[in-house]
């Protein structure tokens, strides 16, 4: 399982292994104030038990939620 740090809702949140409510709306909170997370500022509301849970953290800010879609990038000098 890999939650989206930086989309996923309380209760996305709440089913990684040792994540409780309170982390799980703090993990929200700081990421509305911050506009997204990192690893360092998860760190900071995650426990020494849940710390392991980092790879299963996937930290991208873009929303790419739609796998199925081909992302073409122009070049204008070419």
């Amino acid at each position: 399982m890999s939650i989206r740090i930086n989309f996923a809702d309380v209760e996305e949140l709440m089913a990684l292994p040792g994540v409780s409510e309170k982390q799980a709306r703090d993990i929200v909170r700081k990421r509305k104030k911050h506009g997204y997370l990192d690893m360092h500022m998860l760190s900071e509301i995650l426990d020494d038990e849940t710390s392991d849970l980092f790879g299963q953290i996937d930290f991208s800010k873009e929303d790419m939620a739609d796998d199925n879609v081909v992302r073409v990038f122009f070049d204008p000098i070419l």
